[in-house]
């Protein structure tokens, strides 16, 4: 991942109207804190992560202002995008041919190396969104931020309800449920990103 890939996606996304996920955060009294643009979402493979935070530019998650509201998985920002990652971020193995071998995933072959290409998402605010499915769900498209009990289906249990199996009535239980399916709602909002990682080595 390099600054150019992520340069070049914020600005389709830009022209194309996509909204950002966050607003600009400035930083606060604390030592070593520094404004965060308002910016989209990223979401990238930890092979990939190693690569975004020796860009040029990259913002730790430590050096957000202590105000601000923090993703899972979230280790920082880069050119307009705060970055998550996830260990199920796609990988295709083998699927790059190229003469580069100080790169993660590398198999020599006779000619060349073949190099493990990482997937990685840059999207806006509502690109994408869920649909309830079944009697007790909505059916309505749910756009993100919106609440998420559309399509969930929450099963409280309370002390004394388990039988036998809870003599002194002191068992209760909280479940979820649900039946959705992922939908894109601007195609134009998401962008991705197919790229090799490097090799820590």
């Amino acid at each position: 991942m390099k600054t150019t890939d992520i340069r070049w996606a914020v600005n389709k996304l830009e022209r194309n109207s996509a909204m950002k996920q966050f607003p600009q955060a400035t930083g606060s009294q604390n030592i070593n804190t520094a404004t965060v643009r308002s910016s989209f979402y990223g979401i990238c493979h930890p092979d990939v992560a190693e690569d975004i935070r020796q860009l040029t530019g990259f913002l730790g998650v430590e050096q957000y202002g202590g105000y601000t509201e923090t993703l899972v998985g979230e280790f920082g920002a880069a050119n307009g995008v705060r970055w998550v990652m996830s260990e199920i971020a796609p990988i295709e193995t083998a699927a790059g041919t190229t003469s580069t071998s100080s790169v993660f995933r590398a198999t020599t072959s006779t000619s060349a190396d073949e190099n493990d290409v990482y997937t990685s998402y840059i999207y806006g605010k509502e690109a994408i969104g869920t649909i309830g499915l079944g009697v007790s769900y909505s059916d309505n498209v749910s756009k993100m931020y919106e609440k998420k009990e559309q399509a969930i289906q929450l099963i409280v249990k309370k002390p004394g309800s388990s039988g036998v199996a809870d003599m002194f009535d002191e068992v209760g239980s909280i479940a979820w449920k649900a039946w959705h399916a992922t939908k894109i709602l601007n195609g134009n909002w998401v962008v991705k990103v197919m790229t090799l990682s490097k090799s820590i080595n």
